[in-house]
């Protein structure tokens, strides 16, 4: 059946009935496939058509809720929901419409861990629905809001089945337009994995842009930001940013705030530009800190963003600040991409090996990933003094086989130049963004003022418990100084490493 074509029908017909029994199989199919005709069906309605029954209102204010990114009004959100709580009328598809809205309420807040636990009920109320209207036209649309849950909950995995719950349930049929959105979902956790080559592959070509302000655009909006962060991967941040300039401003402020943000700040590491985006960052964490603590997704994800901005900034007692936050998940790839950076630019490739040979889920380290293979080959010329054949054959196909040409920017010096022959990328394409800094060395006399140092502030302490005068004193201080690249008593033992 030509849904589109029988809804034209009705509403030239003025057929209330139909355009209501419509919405109640394909409400999202119309929404996604033709929002203005959806508007003129609306439009056509008597003005009280809606006010009469709790079903229509919601449909009224889903109309444009959905596509602008607004929160469907209390009072009409209240009367839904005991329309579905109390009603004999109410259908299973109801409830499930109340449940997508208030997911996506919790989304938008960021507050996956919550959103996360009210999947187990979605789940539930499809497994005991006996009226089976109008579940194949909701449940794409749904699964896709529960995958981004898990998702910003760290339940990476759990985010992936749910897409292909939201793929089988949009294959139903004729088939569902939210099947793109799908894709462009599996898409995003690909490309924030460097797995560009698989990404790029369920995107397909660029298709034409739905018009702003629709729920097809907001959906659309994900697979813009997957190809800037696909564009960045190819080492091009103006054509990333061209990507970027395409979502529209209720987007960019609201759900996909955290992506635009960290696509952004990718952007600026290529243009060694990090001082824009280090302001950002900063300011979202700070006035958004409840979306975007550092247990969910998207807030490690930006402390990540931040950490290699200050990095690149060369501010690394900044980044070590950020990357120690308390309640940072383990076994977060980006974060653990910038431990082991920054162990490389304290001068400890030892640790960096370590942090990237560790699992993080499903057998998988850092170093299986792009960005952390070309560290591991980093960590290996640094700590052995030769990088071997082996490491860089290997680094050379990950790079290749996912289109990561972005994560030779994770290379030393040394080890890019034997890297780019590899992988057919020109020098002048691949930003120097950092260097590997030498462990300082101490000797015995050093390493016994730094002790001193530790223990006392007071320069008349330190001289005494040296067994020399303070001008002596102060002179051994600024030689140690000088040597670790301090300026003050708390950086050079933060730089010792004390």
């Amino acid at each position: 059946m030509d849904i589109i074509s029988e809804l034209a029908r009705a509403i030239d017909r003025a057929d209330l009935n139909r355009i209501e029994a419509l919405w109640e199989r394909h409400f999202y199919r119309l929404l996604l496939q033709d929002p203005a005709l959806v508007d003129r069906a609306m439009a056509s309605l008597p003005a009280d058509w809606a006010d009469a029954h709790p079903r229509r209102e919601m449909w009224r204010a889903l109309t444009g809720a959905l596509g602008e990114g607004r929160q469907i009004p209390t009072p009409v959100l209240e009367r839904f929901a005991a329309f579905v709580r109390h009603d004999e009328a109410a259908r299973p598809v109801d409830g499930l419409v109340l449940l997508h809205v208030r997911l996506g309420e919790l989304i938008a807040h960021g507050w996956g861990e919550r959103a996360s636990a009210l999947i187990d009920e979605i789940h539930l109320a499809v497994e005991e629905a006996e009226d089976r209207t109008g579940l194949t036209d909701i449940l794409p649309v749904l699964f896709i809001l529960c995958a981004v849950a898990r998702m910003l909950a760290h339940d990476e995995t759990i985010a992936v089945e749910a897409l292909f719950e939201a793929a089988h349930w949009a294959s139903v049929g004729e088939g569902h337009p939210a099947l793109a959105s799908v894709n462009a979902h599996l898409a995003l956790w690909h490309a924030l994995e460097e797995r560009f080559v698989e990404a790029a592959r369920l995107l397909g070509d660029p298709a034409p842009a739905p018009a702003v302000g629709t729920l097809a655009h907001r959906y659309q909006s994900v697979a813009f930001v997957v190809r800037a962060l696909i564009a960045l991967g190819e080492l091009d941040p103006g054509a990333a940013r061209g990507w970027i300039a395409r979502v529209d401003e209720p987007t960019v402020t609201g759900e996909l705030e955290w992506l635009i943000l960290h696509a952004r700040s990718r952007a600026a590491m290529l243009e060694r530009e990090p001082w824009e985006a280090i302001h950002a960052i900063r300011t979202t964490l700070s006035t958004s800190y409840d979306r975007f603590p550092p247990s969910s997704f998207s807030g490690s994800l930006l402390r990540a963003d931040l950490a290699q901005l200050t990095q690149i900034a060369g501010d690394l007692r900044s980044a070590e600040r950020v990357l120690r936050a308390p309640g940072m998940r383990e076994g977060n790839l980006a974060i653990d991409v910038s431990r082991a950076r920054q162990a490389l630019l304290r001068g400890r490739p030892d640790d960096a090996l370590t942090i990237l040979r560790s699992p993080m889920r499903d057998g998988f380290t850092p170093a299986h990933f792009p960005s952390g293979v070309v560290l591991a080959a980093a960590a290996e010329r640094e700590l052995r003094g030769e990088v071997s054949e082996e490491a860089l054959d290997a680094a050379a196909a990950v790079i290749r086989a996912h289109g990561a040409s972005g994560a030779l920017t994770e290379a030393t010096p040394p080890v890019r130049e034997l890297l780019l022959p590899r992988v057919g990328v020109k020098a002048a394409d691949v930003p120097q963004l950092w260097e590997c800094v030498a462990r300082v060395r101490l000797t015995r006399r050093e390493q016994q003022v730094l002790r001193v140092l530790r223990r006392h502030s007071s320069l008349s302490d330190i001289a005494a418990a040296l067994f020399v005068s303070e001008l002596t004193a102060a002179a051994s201080l600024k030689a140690l100084y000088r040597k670790l690249g301090a300026h003050t008593r708390e950086e050079a033992l933060w730089l010792a490493g004390e």
